[in-house]
Order: structure tokens, then C-alpha cells, then sequence
């Protein structure tokens, strides 16, 4: 978690605020928190494969979010302004 806090928007709350802004958001953050405790559940369980397939559906959600905020760069930077050094390398 402390490597992840140093990464830009692979921090917890990185995506947050644009997350928010979503008329869907609030349902994407409870299917991510769900996600997150079926991923603990998973590892307690040793079920490698399933914990596996639920860290890359986490990871497909994040990277759509990540698409939203590039697809409204005004919106993103507004709510987000770290979203530039993404945005340029993007394309």
C-alpha cells in the first residue's frame, strides 16, 4: 500500500474525485469496495486463481475511470489537476 500511495493515480483516493463527479460513480466506488473485500476473502482462502480474475476486474474498472477523466479534460483537471502528466502521454 506504501508503494502505491507513491504512484501517481494507483493511490487509494486517486480517482475519487472524478469518480464522484459520475452520475454512475457512487455505484463503480461500491462495486470496488465489494471488490476489495471478496480480494481479502480470496487470499484468506488461498484461491489464487479467483483472488487473481477480482485484482484485474479492480484494475479494468480503474482504467475505464482513467478513460472518463481523459475523455473530459476540463472536468479532470478541475477536480484533479495531477491528471496533465497522464493526459499529454495519452493519446
Amino acid at each position: 500500500m506504501e508503494m502505491l500511495d507513491r504512484q501517481p493515480f494507483a493511490s487509494p483516493s486517486a480517482m475519487l474525485p472524478m469518480q464522484s463527479s459520475m452520475e454512475e460513480g457512487h455505484q463503480w466506488m461500491k462495486q470496488a469496495h465489494r471488490t476489495h473485500h471478496s480480494l481479502v476473502q480470496a487470499i484468506e482462502r488461498g484461491q489464487g486463481s479467483r483472488a487473481q480474475a477480482l485484482g484485474e476486474e479492480h484494475v479494468e474498472i480503474a482504467r475505464m475511470n482513467l478513460d472518463y477523466a481523459l475523455e473530459r479534460p476540463e472536468l479532470a483537471a478541475e477536480l484533479m489537476p495531477g491528471i496533465r502528466l497522464v493526459g499529454k502521454t495519452r493519446g
